[in-house]
């Protein structure tokens, strides 16, 4: 049990690795506009940043440096000015930020609509979805939303599909390619419940917010409305596959077959079974004030398994005494904005633990640096509390000591830990998935 604890810390280690990673996709020029207006921002690889906005009766240009991690992009401009962004999404052709008003940005390398839905990469694999050729027997138009629906577009060197895939117990998944020549194609998945709300389609993704779009069908035709590369309000017409309402149980149930057969392996390395007595200690934690307080019988984790996020991002002091994010790698960049002196005290980032006990205990502690009680030392907002649980199937049951009851998911083998709309990984999986990022 002891071993997994360790894995955390390569995991820490694997995150810098990741972030350049993402800072490699962002170099390059990415652009936006309209026919009265343009925006283009160019990052080259020694973190410079040139900014170039024309309008009729404007022509201005901006240098300065950046820095990117995993959520976030800071660019200082010469003239003293520090412009700040949360990254919504960055892919090998579209960059979506979001300003301190949450105004969003729509940057592309080429100009081309975003699909509505905005699907974040997964942090599920993919399924290989079979394509359903239809034949003259199954021409009926659909009657509902059961069945699969394809946005398809193309402009100047892009192609973009997102197929929808609606199932009859209110399963939705959704899957997003995109391909630009010179580029691997990209593909991602959504996974969830769907249900409809008068004309709003409300989506409830395993791994993130939930999403209401409004929602319109004709015939064999839905209409979503979502946004442009623009920020505008735009309609997406997705096109109903003939006599897939007929197919897609099957082909789904094909796909969570094949699914199970690859979750084997990792779920032998998770392995389940009866509670053991007696309290249980491990490095780090607190001591258990209720060992005694677990689900009688329950099924738990028999070796003990930790499952965490850490953000990719460090927060240190600027020479104005302010918090602000960085790299926790990047030194280079910490000249000369940030206050060496503080910066090398350590690295501060925000982080969630879940240890999951063979006893059938947890214990559940959240470090948010961003909201500090104390900035002399910087110590961080800490939640922490004690419970119990139990795993029946999928499912995990959760008690805290304090009584408030809880219902998660294990997914993909129990590799992923779903406390609806947030994902934490496994640590030793999500330490491998680095390393395989990052070869």
């Amino acid at each position: 049990m002891y071993k997994k604890w360790t894995v955390f810390i390569l995991f820490l280690l694997g995150l810098t690795s990741f972030v350049m990673a993402q800072e490699a996709v962002l170099i390059g020029q990415w652009s936006t506009g309209n026919e009265s207006s343009s925006l283009s921002f160019s990052f080259n690889d020694s973190s410079a940043v040139t900014i170039i906005y024309q309008d009729s009766s404007e022509n201005s240009s901006y240098t300065g440096i950046w820095y990117l991690d995993e959520s976030h992009l800071y660019i200082g401009l010469d003239s003293g000015e520090e412009l700040f962004y949360k990254v919504l999404r960055l892919t090998n052709n579209e960059l979506i930020l979001a300003d301190e008003n949450a105004d969003e940005l729509y940057l592309a390398r080429q100009s081309y609509s975003s699909n509505p839905l905005n699907v974040p990469a997964s942090q599920t694999e993919v399924p290989t979805l079979t394509q359903t050729v239809p034949n003259s027997s199954q021409t009926t138009a659909p009657t509902g939303l059961i069945g699969k629906w394809t946005y398809h577009h193309e402009e100047d060197f892009l192609t973009e599909e997102e197929t929808l895939y609606f199932l009859p117990e209110g399963r939705y998944f959704v899957v997003t390619s995109s391909l630009v020549p010179g580029y691997d194609e990209e593909k991602t998945q959504e996974e969830g419940t769907y249900s409809v709300d008068g004309n709003n389609l409300l989506l409830t993704s395993y791994c993130s917010e939930q999403k209401s779009l409004p929602i319109r069908q004709q015939g064999a035709e839905l209409i979503l409305t979502g946004k442009n590369d623009y920020g505008e309000s735009a309609d997406y017409s997705y096109a109903f596959e003939p006599g897939s309402a007929q197919t897609i149980v099957s082909e789904i149930a094909a796909v969570d077959k094949e699914r199970e057969q690859n979750n084997q392996p990792y779920l032998a390395r998770t392995p389940v079974g009866p509670a053991q007595t007696g309290s249980v200690s491990v490095a780090g934690l607190p001591v258990d004030p209720n060992p005694a307080n677990v689900k009688a019988s329950a099924q738990v984790f028999t070796e003990g398994e930790l499952y965490t996020y850490v953000s990719s991002w460090s927060y240190v002091f600027d020479i104005f005494g302010q918090l602000q994010t960085v790299n926790a790698t990047d030194i280079a960049f910490n000249t000369p904005k940030m206050n060496t002196l503080n910066y090398s005290k350590g690295t501060y980032r925000d982080s969630s633990q879940w240890y999951f006990l063979p006893n059938g205990r947890f214990y559940a502690q959240t470090d948010i640096y961003g909201l500090a009680s104390s900035t002399e030392p910087l110590t961080p907002q800490t939640t922490a509390f004690w419970g119990n649980y139990a795993i029946e199937g999928k499912r995990l049951i959760l008690e805290e000591d304090v009584g408030a009851l809880s219902e998660y998911y294990l997914l993909d083998g129990r590799r992923v830990l779903s406390t609806g709309g947030f994902c934490y990984n496994e640590v030793q999986w999500a330490t491998e998935e680095l390393e395989r990022q990052t070869q």
